[in-house]
């Protein structure tokens, strides 16, 4: 059973919706802070750019503020600057 599934399943959908979409925007913003390249202490892996665009495709499909992913462009890279420095 896929996560689409367990929403059509239940009475709580917009419940369930809402907090997996709430458990994503959390884990952007430790990706977002922390920077690519370095060390996830949640996962365990290194954070990559297909790392963060998977979380964040699933995020949109569930709904999700797109103006809250314009928080990326604040992300350090993998030297310590800001992506939008130039």
């Amino acid at each position: 059973m896929d996560i689409d599934e367990i929403f059509n399943s239940t009475g709580n959908n917009s419940f369930i919706r809402n907090r997996v979409r709430r458990s994503y925007e959390e884990l952007l913003l430790y990706y977002y802070k922390k920077g690519l390249g370095n060390i996830s202490e949640v996962a365990g892996a290194v954070i990559t750019e297909s790392l963060i665009s998977t979380i964040e495709n699933r995020y949109k499909q569930l709904g999700g503020n797109p103006s809250y992913l314009r928080l990326k462009d604040h992300m350090p890279s993998k030297n310590g600057t800001l992506n939008n420095e130039s």
